[in-house]
């Protein structure tokens, strides 16, 4: 909760002082970034839990090989561009690299790689769907507002969603 907290009042002020007129509260740029909020929740969500079950190596492996499921979805869903024959060629040593340690990982546990794959499933979203929202807003919206709007939804469901597990927990 801090930390939405903190990220949405330093791009508030930061709008402030700015005067970026995309930060000033508008509910129907809330409904179009409220995915993006909830997803990353949910990404820190699944990421904690993962990492319950999976070594810290094992997080790093799979946060690092999400640069080659994100270009491909940039590309069926966005019409960008996929990257050239040089970065290809690098995304899938990538590739290669995090089979071959998936594969000899001794310590994982299979709730772990459930998780593991939610969370990358998420995290993918994530990071695609807000891309698509800021190229759709265009000029009337900044990078800022995107971080602001996000962070404060967030910070929304982080709340309703501690004091859910809170009163479950009981």
């Amino acid at each position: 909760a801090c930390q939405f907290g903190a990220s949405a009042a330093l791009a508030r002020i930061s709008g402030w002082w700015n005067q970026d007129e995309s930060l000033t509260w508008s509910s129907t740029r809330a409904v179009q970034f409220a995915p993006a909020a909830i997803a990353q929740v949910a990404t820190i969500y699944t990421g904690i839990h993962s990492l319950q079950y999976v070594n810290v190596e094992t997080f790093i492996t799979a946060r690092a090989s999400t640069p080659m499921l994100i270009p491909a979805v940039e590309y069926t869903c966005m019409g960008r561009q996929l990257p050239s024959l040089r970065s290809m060629l690098c995304l899938l040593g990538m590739l290669i690299g995090s089979l071959f340690y998936g594969l000899h990982d001794l310590g994982g546990d299979l709730r772990g790689y459930l998780w593991l794959a939610l969370w990358y499933v998420v995290f993918c979203f994530d990071q695609t769907y807000l891309k698509g929202v800021l190229e759709r807003l265009g000029s009337t919206s900044s990078t800022t507002a995107g971080v602001y709007y996000t962070n404060l939804l967030g910070l929304a469901v982080v709340l309703v969603g501690g004091q859910v597990e809170a009163v479950t927990t009981l």
